[in-house]
């Protein structure tokens, strides 16, 4: 869950003019479905964007965000089947235990859910509000522009994995205290 939601598509911005019609030299023209501005990105999408940037503080937030939504999350599901399975092989397994368990208030996943929900309500008012300033109707011109942007299939596995990590944290923590590791 955690790699099909980091690489497919989370978000998918769509702005278009459905139709434009005007009349030029007595005759009437029709363009329909035009599109203004497209872009479907991912998570590694928006990280690897992010990191492209020339400027400083762009590549240090996309660093932070593949730590604490891919790698930590990654390094955590590992430790804790390992934890679980073979911890009696490790020399500390408190270590494994905190990566494991512990470390969990850094892992930024379920912040990136709703950072990702903030941006989409947030990108789709302002879309709403500029398209509508493009709509005219008079008589030699009408547009009529159209916000098709939506969440992607990618952003609901992506939130699956967050359930799912958190249910599987509490169900091992719960066999590790009573079984007291492997």
């Amino acid at each position: 869950l955690l790699a099909v939601g980091v690489i497919s598509p989370i978000i998918e911005v769509d702005a278009r003019i459905q139709s434009l019609e005007f009349a030029l030299l007595g005759d009437k023209l029709v363009f329909t479905n035009q599109v203004l501005f497209f872009q479907s990105k991912s998570i590694i999408g928006i990280i690897s964007t992010l990191i492209d940037q020339p400027k400083p503080d762009a590549v240090l937030v996309g660093v932070l965000l593949m730590l604490f939504v891919v790698v930590l999350p990654l390094l955590r599901l590992l430790a804790r089947g390992i934890h679980i399975s073979c911890s009696h092989l490790f020399r500390n397994p408190k270590v494994l235990r905190f990566m494991a368990f512990d470390l969990g208030k850094w892992d930024m996943a379920d912040v990136m859910v709703v950072g990702i929900a903030m941006t989409y309500i947030g990108l789709n008012g302002i879309l709403k509000s500029q398209l509508s300033g493009l709509n005219i109707e008079n008589d030699t011109l009408k547009t009529v522009t159209e916000n098709n942007s939506a969440l992607q299939p990618g952003l609901f596995v992506f939130v699956a994995y967050v359930a799912f990590a958190k249910l599987l944290s509490f169900l091992l923590k719960g066999i590790d205290e009573r079984n007291g590791g492997c």
